[in-house]
């Protein structure tokens, strides 16, 4: 099996360990930390100009100006030769975004030395976790790629390339080249012809399985669309509506599975974990389906039906960004749909037509958009939560602070403050791809697989990055 994503090992990951955000200018009480002799100055860019010191259980970063304050202090579980690690640390922009980056030598695996590496974040103008390039044996910075060696079974030592996608994760090129090229066949046996081409269009969750999708093109126009898991083992097709069905390979063919099997929808951005669509029989997800495509164009609509009711309860659950614009009137079996424009809990419902509202949610999506993309490369699925919620918790204050309309605590509608944060933070979190739910003012996130409850509303009260962030985040 060719899995795309860098396989990173559980002690890896397990071996580094944000200590805190000890930014000497935020006032916080700083670890008491035995001084060496750390080497620099190593410039950032402009105004941050640091020391690093190396030792056996930590890495230390200090502000040149100020060596006796720590500005961040990360934990390890140990470095090979720590005076060696000290001399022989790298300062190189490894994710391509124009500031250098720190790489520390941390030990050899069947002779390959491989590295700690903290990443520079531009947003919050402090270092963060790597884990992923700790798995890249002898790391070197290419032009635009980052080139490793890796010792195959038979003892020979070959290279590999990686690129960094745009959701973060550090793909090798060999494994998107063979994806590429499974897509392609599939698509070509799919619709019979021979001149298409494929453009990846990101990953999804379909059916509860990781899969790449790509765009189908014939004369410069997407025709269709496909999508495949890591092992080609699942092969999905959209229909007219970019709604992903299973394919199954026959004698004569691919047929379509009679049954829906997706938990997400082409175009929507909201709907990578959709739970309660599970939960539902054929008819009531079928139901939801076409109720969905209705919402999301902003289509009036009315059913007499149990089972409507039914999906469009599970339906907005599952997608709590719809409950900014659209409000389902059920009498008994009768549904019927509302539409209104209102940003805000607190100004009265506006009557909208399809046109404002679409627009207004596109204005919201591009804002959403620009929070997700500007997410560091290569952090860890942990940090990417924190990072997000830290982020929520930015924009929330500027505005506020600034007299401005509350964009994120008020966009979405909820009975109180910390829930309409929890909807808007499960939004952000799918955006980004991260399994997110909403549990009354709480959300419950994945991390390695289990799941975890989170407080990010009160969090928000704490300062980014200090303990007691941490620990209010992460309701310890």
């Amino acid at each position: 099996m060719k899995k795309r994503f860098l396989s990173v090992v559980c002690f890896v990951i397990a071996a580094i360990c944000l200590a805190g955000c000890n930014k000497a200018e935020n006032g916080e009480q700083k670890p008491v930390i035995e001084k060496n002799d750390p080497v620099g100055p190593y410039n950032v860019c402009e105004g941050y100009d640091f020391y690093f010191d190396v030792t056996d259980s930590y890495i230390a970063v200090y502000k040149a100006e100020d060596t006796e304050e720590v500005f961040q202090c990360f934990n390890h579980d140990g470095v090979e030769d720590a005076a060696y690690s000290l001399e022989a640390l790298r300062f190189e922009d490894v994710n391509f975004d124009g500031c250098p980056d720190l790489l520390v030598p941390w030990k050899r695996v069947d002779g390959l030395l491989h590295y700690y590496a903290f990443l520079w974040n531009t947003q919050y103008n402090e270092f963060t976790t790597a884990p992923s390039l700790a798995a890249v044996g002898t790391l070197t910075v290419c032009d635009g790629y980052i080139e490793g060696e890796r010792l195959s079974e038979s003892g020979e030592i070959y290279k590999v390339k990686y690129y960094w996608c745009d959701d973060g994760a550090l793909e090798e090129e060999s494994a998107a080249d063979d994806d590429a090229a499974a897509a392609l066949e599939f698509a070509k046996a799919l619709t019979g012809e021979e001149e298409v081409s494929v453009t990846y269009d990101g990953d999804a969750l379909i059916d509860k399985t990781l899969c790449r999708k790509y765009s189908v093109i014939s004369g410069g126009e997407q025709i269709s669309a496909v999508a495949l898991n890591y092992d080609y083992s699942r092969l999905f097709a959209a229909d007219d509506n970019m709604v992903y069905f299973e394919m199954k390979k026959s004698d004569d063919g691919f047929k379509k599975e009679a049954s829906f099997s997706t938990d997400t929808y082409g175009g929507e951005p909201y709907g990578y974990f959709c739970e309660e669509y599970a939960l539902l029989n054929e008819r009531e997800k079928e139901l939801y389906n076409e109720i969905y495509l209705k919402v999301m164009n902003v289509e009036s609509f009315s059913y007499d039906s149990e089972d409507a009711v039914k999906a469009v309860t599970a339906l907005c659950k599952d997608h709590p960004f719809v409950d900014c614009f659209f409000e389902p009137c059920i009498e008994g079996t009768k549904l019927s749909s509302s539409y209104f424009y209102s940003w805000a809990p607190y100004v009265a419902k506006e009557d909208a037509d399809a046109d404002v509202i679409k627009s207004a949610v596109a204005e919201f999506e591009e804002y959403i958009d620009s929070i997700v993309s500007a997410m560091p490369a290569g952090l860890s699925g942990t940090d990417r939560y924190i990072y997000l919620a830290q982020k929520l918790q930015t924009v929330y204050l500027n505005e506020t602070e600034h007299g401005a309309e509350d964009n994120f605590g008020l966009l979405v509608k909820g009975d109180s403050e910390n829930e309409r944060f929890a909807k808007t933070y499960c939004m952000i979190c799918e955006k980004a791809n991260l399994y997110c739910t909403v549990s009354g003012s709480k959300n419950i996130i994945k991390i390695i697989d289990e799941k975890t409850e989170v407080d990010v509303r009160n969090a928000c009260r704490a300062i980014p990055g200090s303990e007691e962030w941490q620990k209010t985040f992460f309701m310890n």
